[in-house]
């Protein structure tokens, strides 16, 4: 993801490891929905859950790192 002060400005899903026929097809719909709303609260995609939900759990990694947040993951916590 691209980020300017104050926008998602570009969205990239390497979909090259999904199944062409659902994750495939899924990525453009995904690059779409995030941009239009600006955010991870997107819909679903029926049928491609697993890739959806990986997407905006991705796009919100990008979203917390271009803010400045600092991520706690339990594998983060694990190693303290």
């Amino acid at each position: 993801m691209t980020f300017s002060e104050t926008a998602i400005t570009d969205v990239v899903i390497d979909a090259s490891n999904e199944t062409e026929s659902i994750g495939g097809v899924a990525a453009p719909t995904l690059k779409d929905a995030l941009m239009a709303a600006q955010s991870t609260e997107i819909d679903n995609i029926s049928g491609a859950t697993i890739t959806t939900n990986a997407v905006k759990k991705a796009a919100a990694s990008c979203i917390e790192q271009a803010m400045g947040c600092l991520l706690y993951t339990s594998d983060a916590a694990d190693e303290a």
